[in-house]
């Protein structure tokens, strides 16, 4: 029983901590962004989290360097 509120406590707090990241206000400013290196460091921050990488399986396949004109916390957000 306690293994089973302490992993809702920890969903709880990835919860709690993801919702404030998508809260906080972000800067309009745009740049060049490298799709690709975005990608990868959300998939770093998704392989630190056990409970996601043992459910799902990521396939990664870029066929390009890919770059756009965009705000890069709004893409990571996006991600």
């Amino acid at each position: 029983m306690m293994q089973i509120i302490l992993r809702g406590k920890d969903q709880l707090d990835s919860f709690a901590r993801d919702f404030l990241l998508m809260a906080r206000p972000v800067p309009v400013s745009r740049e060049l962004v490298d799709l690709n290196e975005v990608v990868e460091e959300v998939l770093e921050h998704i392989k630190l989290n056990k409970d996601w990488i043992s459910t799902i399986k990521i396939v990664k396949a870029f066929s390009s360097k890919v770059k756009v004109f965009a705000n890069k916390e709004q893409v990571r957000q996006l991600l």
